[in-house]
């Protein structure tokens, strides 16, 4: 299938993306009967101005997909009919401090078209959504000693625990632990495992890099 930007048309449109915090799902406003494309980005980048790009590397695709796919790098789309739009009250999230945009598309001899959005409406096609996370951090400890004389004595290691919501749609690099003075990216891999193990003297610390993902104290 080839991919294709198109301009703003009238009769196909998509806009007002918001998240409904009642059903954390992601709704929007469009012209009856219409499917749309929603890409996830990075917080704050918008897709519209990526599309080009993110519809060169979609070229060869052999359909549109019916769950969040990676493209591009950073970025993940998915396509949803107005029938899954009406059935689902929506479209899900995919999970971490991203930007949404949505586009409305049409389908002819092998060829989708997306449609950029009105100039006026660019604002209100995108929604950006932080997320909040506790990241749990202990210092590791092995018990030495019998019984009541046994004695706690820390291993050298801290083990980092991460929530399981985190996993979906992150990007490696937007968590760092800073040990002393080195900065190390948290990837994917590492949050799939969900509890990691750091050698440090001292209590390591997990920063983020990105502004929609918030660490709570």
């Amino acid at each position: 299938m080839q991919w294709i930007c198109s301009p703003y048309e009238p009769s196909r449109y998509a806009t007002n993306l918001r998240h409904d915090k009642l059903t954390n799902m992601l709704v929007w406003d469009s012209a009856p009967g219409q499917s749309v494309l929603i890409v996830q980005t990075p917080f704050g980048q918008s897709a519209v101005k990526r599309m080009t790009a993110i519809c060169r590397s979609l070229s060869g695709m052999p359909g549109l997909p019916n769950q969040y796919t990676e493209v591009a790098g950073d970025s993940w789309i998915i396509a949803v009919s107005a029938a899954d739009k009406l059935r689902n009250k929506g479209c899900p999230l995919n999970g971490c401090a991203s930007t949404y945009t949505v586009f409305s598309y049409s389908i002819e001899d092998d060829v989708c078209r997306i449609y950029e959005p009105e100039e006026r409406v660019k604002l209100f096609v995108q929604a950006s959504i932080p997320m909040d996370i506790r990241i749990d951090i202990a210092q590791e400890c092995r018990r030495k000693g019998i019984g009541f004389w046994g004695k706690s004595t820390p291993t050298g290691f801290y083990s980092i625990t991460f929530p399981k919501e985190l996993a979906g749609g992150y990007v490696d690099g937007d968590l760092q632990f800073r040990v002393g003075d080195f900065m190390i990216p948290v990837t994917s891999q590492m949050l799939a495992q969900r509890t990691v193990f750091i050698k440090s003297e001292r209590k390591p610390a997990v920063v983020s890099q990105n502004p929609g993902l918030r660490i709570a104290d």
